[in-house]
Parts: structure tokens; sequence; C-alpha cells
């Protein structure tokens, strides 16, 4: 009877430990994989809170500014300069001719591939963090928050700033020539509501820090042979030098409405200077039809 019970109890006992280490198991297992499933969401989260530059070799942005430091250098409050990778040279030197201590950018592009054309907003913005060559840049979100606070026809929209080159181009530049900067980038729709435009840009000066410039990615004349891109760029600064709404659409560029933002931007402080009016057979292009860039700055007085 002694031995039948203790048989019973050692195997009810050994049944009892069966059970807790397959239950510990089957808890250490589920546990790992809650863990892996955490480790990859957290790495797609900061995956997507991060945006950058298709163009990341940290050597092209060095050989550009290498003949840009010894530059005379203006205050500016606002400028033009081309979002065309191969002008890097131009984009460098544009950068590296501000004296300004930069902390504060608005970035303004064309949506280049019309994703603004449905919707009610006249411009997007992001406040997500950039990853550049030279570390990161952030947003300045205070600011955006402000902006959105005020209504004027901007709105969030992260994903138009993954593939939009007129904004990411610019970015490591920006990190390179002022390492302290935070940029609010805008994307805006294609539209010639250009009266609206200048409104949104007074509207902005008036929200903004009194030290915020404003940068235009836009380039100039397309699709022309060099001769014909000259006399364009040639009447397009004649109308950068003397700003006016009415003559925005006489603009041979790819956002007329980024011009009509600066100019109520700008307000009555219109001094232009031209830096250097190029094309894309300056920087090497093969192409017997060009891409021309116009340079230059709107000065401090």
């Amino acid at each position: 009877m002694n031995r039948k019970f203790l048989i019973i109890f050692s195997a009810t006992i050994l049944s009892v430990l069966i059970f807790f280490l397959l239950v510990s198991f089957l808890f250490l297992r589920v546990e790992k994989e809650i863990f892996n499933s955490q480790s990859i969401s957290n790495s797609h989260t900061q995956k997507e809170e991060t945006l950058e530059s298709f163009f990341g070799n940290i050597k092209d942005y060095e050989l550009a500014f290498a003949d840009s430091q010894n530059l005379e250098k203006k205050r500016i409050v606002a400028g033009i300069t081309s979002h065309h990778f191969l002008a890097k040279d131009l984009i460098a030197r544009f950068y590296s001719g501000v004296s300004n201590k930069v902390e504060n950018i608005v970035l303004i592009g064309p949506d280049h591939y019309d994703l603004l054309t449905s919707r009610e907003a006249e411009a997007v913005t992001t406040k997500i963090t950039w990853a550049t060559p030279y570390g990161n840049i952030e947003a300045n979100n205070n600011s955006i928050e402000n902006i959105l606070n005020n209504n004027i026809g901007i709105e969030i929209n992260d994903n138009i700033f993954k593939m939009e080159h007129s904004i990411y181009v610019e970015i490591p530049f920006i990190k390179k020539a002022f390492p302290q900067a935070k940029v609010i980038p805008l994307v805006i729709k294609n539209s010639d509501n250009y009266h609206d435009f200048e409104t949104m840009g007074r509207e902005l000066k008036d929200i903004l820090e009194d030290e915020t410039i404003m940068i235009i990615s836009s380039d100039f004349s397309h699709g022309l042979t060099e001769i014909d891109a000259k006399k364009y760029d040639d009447q397009s600064i004649d109308i950068l030098e003397n700003l006016k709404i009415e003559n925005i659409n006489k603009l041979n560029c790819d956002c007329k409405a980024c011009m009509a933002i600066m100019s109520g931007f700008l307000g009555d402080n219109k001094n232009f200077h031209l830096i250097e009016n190029k094309n894309s057979a300056d920087f090497g292009s093969p192409d017997e039809k060009v891409t021309s860039y116009v340079s230059g700055y709107f000065l401090k007085e």
C-alpha cells in the first residue's frame, strides 16, 4: 500500500514539475517573441522619424565646399538657390556666402510631383528630424506649431518630404554651413494664386522670429538651349531686381508661387544681389538642352 502510494505521489510530483517546466518554456518563448516584435517595431518607428537626402556621400559636400572658404559674405533676409545636385558647387557657394548667424531657416520648394493638387492646403510642412552626413538637423517644431495654429493654409504631411528633392537636396548643405540651424521646410502647391501666396509670406514674417531667413529652392529655365536659357534668365533677373507681385508670372522658374511667398516675406526690403547665373552645361551635363540656375540674395538693409 505504501509502495503504491509512493509511486502515485512521485508520478504526481513529476507531472506537476513537467507542467511547470512546459509553462515556463512557453512563457519564455512568448516573452521572446514580444521582445523581438517590439524591437522591430521600435526600429521601424525610429527609421520613420528620420528623413534624409538621397545624396549621402560626405565627400561630395566636402569637395563642393572646398573652394568656398574665402568668399565675400553677405547679411541676408532671403535667398534663391538651385536644388539640382549637379550644381552642388553653386549651392555650396550660395550657403558659404551668408554672414548671418543662422539659427532658423524657412526652406521653400515646389511640389514637383503635383501631390498637393487635390488638397485644400496651399502648402505642407513636417516636424520630422533630418539625418545628414554631418549629423541630424531638427525641424523648428515650435515655429511650425505656431504656423499651424495661425491657419494660414499650411498643414502637416510627412510623406511628401520623403521624395521632394527641392527640400532634401538642400538639407545637408544647410547642416554643413549652419550647424546650429533649425529648419521649417515647406512644399508649395503649384498654383497661380500669387496674391494669396504673397499674403502667406507676410503672415509667415509676422509669425516667425525676427532673424529667420527664407531660402527659395528653385531652378530656372528648363529644356532650352543655352542661348535661349540665358535670354529668359536675364528677364527673370530683371524681375527679381524689382520684384513686384504683378510680374511674378513672367519669371521662368519652377516655383513662381515660392517667389510670391518670398515677396510677401520681404515686404519693402527687396535689395537683390545676383551671385551667379549658370546652367547645367557649366557643371558637365552633356545634354543640348539645359537647366539654368539663378543664385542670389536679398540683402538685409
